[in-house]
């Protein structure tokens, strides 16, 4: 009870990032459950200097409201501090934060959101139509973040249409896999180009996006897809059969749900194209100079994928789908990295994807030019 409560504690939030470091992250969100249930209001500080991936934050900021009398402030620096006002995250966590009127240098996605009473309606279409026009926000902001370079760029048509499907896609996994448990199953999402360095040392544009998803995990809805599944049931066993000595079942399933034609889909054409547009588009706006930057986190139930190097980018297969198996072998018969692929000690009711890219103008133009 917490008028008997005598502990006290203060908590360090360090290498905040599900890109960088997803296990350590996720056992500061176990520390944050744990004080909440023993200790009286404490201190959190947030040690980072900068904002290493906006995903973590975005799950912060979603479960922060909802702790007892949890936190007497802490320590959070400048840099940190503007980012949680530019993209709304400070209005999520109902907190103050000092000088809060200085967000320059920060180009924001402020935060959207399904929330839990909208997807609790019946309302199937208005949901979708919410998804959609973040769509159409999130390519006008990418396409704005383009438009800051020097020079300036721009999505083609093409691109722009399936990598806002792909966004759009991650956010439909909220209604496509919670009404089935009656989950909650909002969806969130966020993010914002931060302009980094000066005209000496060149000013670097480094582009951060989290989306966040309540429900079902991504391998557990494939596992319940009917088995009359030509879409998934025959490629899961045949991957399964071959790599069981490595990966669980969901797990398993999670990897196959980045390879293009796997899909709930059944009866018809093969969908699953979403998550091979989004690491291919990603992976092309993002393979300039800042290489060592990029990273895509998948955290979905126990399951956890990185797509960093060396394995970022699909390859073509003869039937013409994109796929991706995290080894060097590029097939689905060998096992994947187990520093790309591998199971969390937690497990996460829904899906957290963090993406981090950096924007640079030479490699953009050889894209353009195709030279």
């Amino acid at each position: 009870p917490y008028p008997k409560r005598r502990v006290k504690r203060e908590l360090e939030l360090s290498r905040f990032s599900f890109i960088d470091d997803p296990i350590q992250t996720l056992d500061s969100f176990k520390g944050i459950i744990d004080a909440e249930c023993i200790s009286r209001p404490c201190k959190m500080h947030f040690a980072d200097e900068d904002v290493l991936d906006v995903g973590p934050y975005l799950l912060l900021s979603l479960i922060y409201p909802r702790l007892s009398k949890f936190s007497l402030g802490g320590i959070m620096l400048p840099r940190v501090q503007k980012i949680y006002t530019a993209v709304g995250l400070k209005e999520m966590m109902k907190i103050a934060i000092r000088n809060d009127e200085d967000i320059t240098g920060i180009d924001a996605f402020p935060v959207r959101m399904l929330s839990e009473a909208e997807h609790d309606s019946e309302n199937i279409a208005a949901q979708l139509s919410r998804a959609e026009k973040v769509q159409r926000e999130f390519i006008a902001c990418v396409n704005g973040w383009l438009g800051k370079l020097t020079p300036p760029f721009r999505l083609m048509p093409r691109a722009e249409t399936n990598l806002g499907n792909s966004i759009g896609e991650a956010l439909d996994n909220a209604q496509r896999h919670g009404l089935k448990k009656l989950s909650h199953g909002g969806w969130w999402i966020t993010g914002y180009m931060a302009r980094r360095g000066n005209d000496e040392t060149g000013i670097r544009h480094v582009c951060y996006i989290g989306i966040l998803n309540e429900g079902v995990s991504i391998g557990e809805s494939l596992l319940q897809s009917p088995k009359e599944n030509s879409n998934f049931w025959p490629q899961f066993n045949a991957y399964y059969g071959a790599n069981k000595k490595y990966l669980t079942r969901e797990l398993a399933s999670t990897v196959l749900a980045l390879q293009e034609g796997i899909s709930r889909n059944f009866g018809g054409a093969a969908g699953g194209q979403g998550f091979s547009d989004l690491l291919e588009y990603i992976g092309l706006l993002g393979g300039g100079r800042g290489v060592d930057t990029y990273g895509i986190t998948i955290l979905s139930g126990d399951s956890c994928i990185q797509v960093k190097r060396p394995y970022v980018m699909p390859a073509v297969g003869t039937d013409g789908h994109r796929f991706i198996w995290f080894n060097e072998q590029n097939s689905w018969q060998h096992p994947p990295a187990v520093d790309q692929v591998f199971q969390m000690p937690y497990k996460l009711p829904g899906t957290a994807i963090s993406i981090r890219f950096e924007l640079d103008p030479k490699h953009l133009d050889v894209l353009a030019t195709g030279t």
